[in-house]
């Protein structure tokens, strides 16, 4: 995401089908911020379409994450169960802040310092913009599968249960029963 106005010449160059990696969905936003519109368009471009089966989405605490719309988009429109993260522990029991987003962002800045030890500067913003999303897409690319699972492992979040014969889940987002602990000694 780049700091821009839908319509300007920024989000114009960047939404071209020629910049940068086609690896990476561009866009932009006033402050490079996500903000609903930008989430409505994340889960439209990235989510729902590339995710088969068995989906839960682990959402932080960020504003636009807990909009009553966007969980109930989510779940009614892209059949996604939502949970969130308190405040504070991302970094603990959300896989992609356990495990991948360290080792990207290490790639990014090794990719980056690479790159400049056999090229000038970007000229302007436009050269870096597209220098930004090559380097994101190879950063990515050399995020190793391993290291995804490891965050998965590390946040407790095991996928184990019963399947189907495709290897799905065939416990997918199943109601839970509506009662108590004290239920149980009352019958």
């Amino acid at each position: 995401m780049f700091a821009g106005v839908p319509g300007c010449r920024v989000a114009d160059s960047v939404t071209a089908s020629t910049f940068g990696s086609t690896a990476v969905e561009h866009t932009v936003q006033a402050k490079a911020w996500c903000d609903h519109s930008i989430m409505k368009e994340w889960i439209e471009k990235i989510w729902c379409p590339n995710v088969n089966g068995c989906r839960m989405l682990l959402l932080d605490s960020l504003k636009v994450h807990k909009m009553a719309n966007i969980r109930q988009y989510l779940e009614n429109d892209c059949a996604t169960q939502v949970q969130y993260i308190p405040p504070g522990v991302t970094g603990l029991c959300q896989p992609m802040g356990v495990s991948v987003m360290k080792s990207f962002k290490k790639k990014i800045q090794d990719l980056y310092v690479k790159h400049h030890i056999g090229h000038p500067c970007p000229a302007d913003a436009a050269e870096r913009r597209v220098m930004l999303s090559f380097l994101v897409a190879k950063a990515w690319e050399l995020v190793k599968a391993k290291t995804i699972v490891k965050g998965f492992r590390k946040a407790k979040l095991i996928p184990i249960g019963p399947r189907d014969s495709h290897g799905t889940f065939a416990t997918y987002l199943q109601p839970l029963p509506d009662v108590s602990i004290g239920d149980e000694d009352e019958q």
